[in-house]
């Protein structure tokens, strides 16, 4: 039998995959054990000692004959006749036993690299035996790409060798999907799988990693001799015995066996091989992006709920921010070093509109930790929030200067540059944004708007074509090269991206304004009225709209209703000055 180190494995599958041929990694139950999910071993030793508890020697033969078991060692040929045993008559107890050591695992870090090559390279298959979601989770983890999981036989015709994404097949099912855990389950794999793996094989080259063979499923198909291998690479566990099946199908097959310390060592060298990044600062970051879309979610929704009139939502609301304020309150008063827990609470004080507060929070995250960006970002944000733009541009310059491959922050200072009429410099920002984000399509929007005020129609109609080709129900956008179709007098096509942007968004008062303005500027002044009026109706402290009605009014003779336009649309702006 060959036998080769796992330094020369390594080597030899780095060249193979440079020479294009393809790899599936076969997954049994040892690449779960870092995972803190047992073996099959380790559980069947478990439920020998629980059977021992239950019941005397006498019952458990008793039991054994009638469920014609004869050997209950523990082995991994064993395994199955040992659950039959523990979990007898009633089998959906087993199922919720292996449910419950499952559910709340996280992968090791040996499953990085192996989500890597998944998403990364042309091995994006996984074959396994085990029932766990280590895999499936460690793609989310690490990488952005959704896999293609097949957790039930019925499903195996959707596996296409011509897809790039990631696809995990669970011959013995998923968790959630009665796992096969029996003997009579497992005498031999199921057809639809059989007829999938034979053409798979000749493709990929699997690399078996923590399966012991001791199913007669997987195992007798590779036996299989109408199974063709490219291949076959068995990493083993060196402490342990290598089966006599398991050395018999390597020498068979012409494989090659690779002793090893554990799945995570195995994995870990690919690190190194493949020149993987450390992912710590990307799970950080795409967790605070989580945990920051959810905050400004929850605060949109919470402006939304004080707007209206329902009382009982209002009180719940505020129940909720007392007691997530009052968490975040103790959380910083336990530890006062604790930088996050100072960016949770300043969320809570900017939900609840103190905003003085959210920014002392967020000076003190900031002497805590004057490096880390986040806290000049959000410190940002809350500085827009209430108009003090020269601030909040400080502060995302500053977050920009620690993290300059942020394409939010560029955003974002861009959309403040815009405010004070720098239409240059936001213009700028937007275009880095648009160079770390590429798919971004607020980001052409906001450029278009930005161009637009320069004046520099064709560029913003470039842009406003861009964010419509990567958001096809774009309204805003729709509705912003309406309005730069209107500049240009292309009025016909001015109103047809108003009415298109209506279609998507009916209830969306700026598009009718803007329609508006297009039948004012032909003139169609019945229209402009009915526009404008529907726009106040939707939004009724537009006060740009009132003025845009009076011009209207004026050109119609109707000097009462100016008057009275113009009065509303000052008493907004005194209120909005006084704010």
């Amino acid at each position: 039998m060959n036998e080769v180190p796992l330094k020369w494995f390594l080597k030899s599958f780095k060249e193979s995959c440079e020479n294009n041929e393809r790899f599936c990694f076969i997954l049994g139950s040892g690449a779960s054990v870092e995972s803190g999910i047992p073996t099959g071993l380790t559980l069947a030793q478990r439920w020998i000692d629980e059977l021992n508890d239950l019941y005397t020697v006498e019952e458990i033969e008793e039991l054994k004959s009638k469920l014609k078991i004869k050997d209950i060692s523990v082995s991994s040929e064993n395994y199955f006749d040992i659950y039959n045993l523990r979990f007898y008559p009633n089998y959906q107890n087993g199922y919720a036993y292996i449910q419950r050591i499952m559910e709340n695992a996280q992968p090791s870090f040996g499953y990085y690299p192996l989500a890597k090559q998944l998403a990364d390279t042309r091995n994006n298959l996984v074959i396994t035996t085990n029932f766990d979601c280590m895999v499936e989770d460690a793609l989310f983890i690490y990488t952005d790409k959704r896999p293609i999981v097949v957790a039930h036989e019925s499903l195996a015709g959707y596996i296409s060798l011509n897809t790039e994404r990631p696809i995990i097949a669970k011959i013995h099912r998923g968790l959630f999907f009665e796992p096969f855990n029996r003997q009579e389950d497992l005498a031999g794999l199921k057809k639809e799988w059989q007829d999938v793996l034979k053409t798979v094989f000749k493709t990929y080259t699997p690399i078996v990693i923590g399966y012991a063979g001791g199913d007669k499923s997987l195992m007798k198909l590779l036996k299989d001799n109408s199974v063709e291998l490219n291949g076959l690479y068995w990493c083993h566990y060196k402490k342990d015995k290598l089966p006599n099946d398991i050395k018999k199908l390597i020498e068979k097959k012409n494989g090659y066996l690779v002793p090893m310390d554990g799945f995570d060592a195995t994995m870990f060298p690919l690190i190194d091989l493949f020149n993987y990044p450390d992912p710590s600062e990307r799970i950080s970051d795409a967790a605070s992006k989580r945990v920051e879309k959810y905050q400004k979610s929850y605060e949109k929704f919470s402006k939304k709920v004080l707007e209206t009139d329902d009382t009982d939502v209002k009180e719940q609301l505020s129940n909720v921010n007392d007691r997530w304020l009052e968490e975040a309150l103790e959380r910083v008063k336990e530890n006062p070093k604790d930088y996050s827990a100072h960016i949770t609470l300043a969320y809570q004080f900017r939900t609840i509109k103190e905003f003085g507060k959210a920014i002392d929070i967020l000076s003190k995250a900031i002497e805590l930790q004057s490096e880390e960006a986040k806290a000049f970002r959000v410190r940002g944000d809350i500085f827009y929030d209430i108009e003090k733009y020269d601030e909040a541009i400080e502060d995302y310059t500053k977050a920009i200067e620690l993290k300059p491959d942020d394409a939010s922050v560029f955003y974002n200072r861009g959309i403040a540059y815009d405010d004070i009429k720098e239409y240059d410099k936001a213009i700028e920002d937007y275009t880095k944004s648009i160079e770390l984000k590429p798919e971004d399509e607020g980001a052409y929007n906001n450029r278009g708007i930005a161009y637009r005020n320069t004046e520099e129609y064709e560029k913003a109609m470039e842009d406003y074509n861009k964010a419509i080709e990567l958001k096809p129900d774009y309204a805003k956008a729709y509705n912003n090269r309406g309005f730069a179709y209107m500049k240009i007098e292309e009025f016909d096509k001015a109103i047809a991206d108003c009415n298109k942007a209506i279609e998507l968004k009916p209830d969306y008062a700026e598009v009718y304004d803007s329609r508006g303005c297009v039948y004012f500027d032909i003139k169609e002044y019945d229209k402009a009225i009915t526009d404008f009026s529907k726009a106040i109706e939707l939004k009724p402290d537009l006060e740009e709209t009132y003025r845009n009605r009076a011009k209207v009014y004026e050109a119609m003779g109707e000097k009462e209703k100016v008057q009275a336009d113009i009065k509303k649309a000052d008493k907004i702006k005194a209120k909005t000055d006084k704010k």
